[in-house]
Formats: C-alpha cells, sequence, structure tokens
C-alpha cells in the first residue's frame, strides 16, 4: 500500500511539473507573438 501511495504522488508531481512546462511554454509563444506584432506595426508605420 506505501508504495502505491508513493506511486501515486510521483504521478502527481511528474503531470504538476509537465503542466509547468506547458505553462510557460504558452507564456513565451504568447511573448514572442507580441513581440512579432509590435515589430510588424512599427515596420508598417515607417513605410
Amino acid at each position: 500500500i506505501k508504495n502505491n501511495e508513493h506511486i501515486k504522488i510521483n504521478v502527481q508531481r511528474g503531470k504538476y511539473r509537465l503542466k509547468l512546462i506547458a505553462d510557460k511554454l504558452v507564456v513565451q509563444e504568447k511573448y514572442t507573438f507580441r513581440i512579432t506584432e509590435a515589430n510588424l506595426q512599427a515596420n508598417t508605420m515607417q513605410k
């Protein structure tokens, strides 16, 4: 029974870690997307 609980905790930790990584990636993508958008707007204004 103890071993089972331990496995459950490890699985939950793994899922949590993956979620954190996924969230970070999403935030980074949004951030780079915003920067690209801003650059595009700046370029259009210059022309």
